[in-house]
């Protein structure tokens, strides 16, 4: 996305079929909640925050077991 010049109008979610949830962009001071239904296949599924710059800090891997 950093290199992407409709990044915000996108609001920095880039295209891809490896996106299974997103948010809005929350800002500072405000909280999001997401409710979803974890995949069906056990596994290691990464997570990041897109906003340029963001992904070094708010990242990490939600692990579904069976």
């Amino acid at each position: 996305m950093l290199t992407d010049p409709n990044a915000m109008a996108k609001k920095y979610i880039p295209k891809s079929t490896e996106i299974i949830m997103h948010t809005n962009l929350i800002q500072p001071g405000n909280s999001g909640v997401m409710v979803f239904t974890l995949p069906a296949e056990a596994g290691e599924y990464p997570y990041l925050c897109t906003v340029p710059g963001h992904s070094f800090l708010m990242n990490g891997i939600l692990k579904v077991t069976k």
